[in-house]
């Protein structure tokens, strides 16, 4: 199961997570899907619209920056006091859970999940080194680059703002985080200035987030059955890791109480996404460090592990069926 495999040798792992990328990618560079032509962000289209040209490079792309993005967030559960017992374990979790049926091209969202990654690793060690205006500024920095790739992550952006405050930061730290937060937005406007799509990117954000859209049953019913039973799975993880949140370290509570937060920021600004389900794919962020913590210091995980084979065994038959 995989609470023995969490406890197994790195070859191990690294073997199992090749496996699991064969399986869930093969198929789409077997067969590309067609390419989305409207993401609804200028700002998207014109620094990476070329490679609606070039699907195979798309999917390429797609791959390694999910790579990327699972490397970055084994380093931050594998950072300076707190080392995890997992190994490579949070590795093969980010790619199962940021694979999905519908996630086959470069996109905003995919851009997203790897900056969101990168603030994450920033957040976290914030509270373990007194010298942290650097981390505080790369932390939001990052979180302005998701947000003007995709104008739904400016919701994600309360997760720093209430952390400042809760952490009784200082008006000089505060600020630090301000501006790395602007940095990237004022970038943003300007080049969409420039290309005179500024006018474009503030109509459709008007149209949208004036808007409260309650999710409807996916065309594709592979994709809601997949992302129901996710959230089952992400819910079960919260309320059995909170249940026990006492009897953790202080640096590892700290993390269950970041990436819990994040994770409910998530949900709920999904109502307010250009696509519920393609928004849900952020999830895989907080909850791989969540569902990590889990295995690290709770035996009991027999429900946990049927949930997840499931959800991996079900993606994987789904798109060896497409080819």
């Amino acid at each position: 199961m995989i609470s023995q495999l969490y406890k197994s040798s790195t070859f191990t792992q690294n073997l199992v997570i090749t496996l699991a990328v064969a399986a869930l990618w093969f198929p789409r560079f077997y067969e590309p899907q067609t390419m989305l032509t409207d993401y609804r962000q200028p700002l998207f289209h014109l620094c990476f619209g070329s490679l609606r040209q070039f699907p195979y490079v798309s999917i390429g792309a797609t791959l390694l920056f999910l790579l990327i993005g699972a490397f970055v967030v084994q380093r931050s559960l594998n950072f300076d006091r707190l080392r995890i017992s997992g190994h490579n374990f949070p590795i093969l979790l980010f790619v199962v859970l940021s694979t999905m049926p519908h996630v086959a091209h470069f996109s905003p969202i995919i851009f997203t999940v790897i900056m969101m990654a990168i603030a994450l690793l920033f957040i976290f060690q914030i509270p373990e080194i007194p010298q942290n205006d650097h981390l505080i500024f790369f932390s939001a920095f990052f979180f302005g680059l998701a947000a003007i790739f995709y104008p739904p992550a400016l919701f994600l952006m309360g997760l720093f703002i209430t952390f400042s405050f809760g952490g009784n930061f200082s008006i000089k730290k505060i600020g630090v985080a301000i501006l790395g937060f602007l940095l990237p937005v004022i970038w943003g406007v300007t080049g969409l200035f420039l290309s005179s799509n500024l006018i474009t990117l503030i109509e459709q954000w008007e149209q949208h987030f004036l808007v409260f859209s309650i999710p409807q049953p996916d065309s594709d019913i592979t994709i809601f059955v997949i992302s129901s039973l996710l959230i089952s799975v992400y819910i079960m993880v919260i309320f059995r890791i909170l249940s026990k949140f006492s009897e953790r370290t202080a640096i590892v509570r700290k993390r269950i109480l970041i990436s819990t937060y994040l994770a409910l920021l998530i949900f709920v600004s999904a109502f307010f996404s250009y696509n519920f389900y393609d928004h849900l794919l952020l999830l895989s962020v907080p909850m791989v460090s969540l569902i990590t913590y889990y295995y690290n210091e709770d035996g009991e995980a027999r429900y946990l592990d049927f949930a997840l084979i499931g959800c991996f065994a079900a993606l994987a038959i789904y798109l060896l069926l497409q080819l």
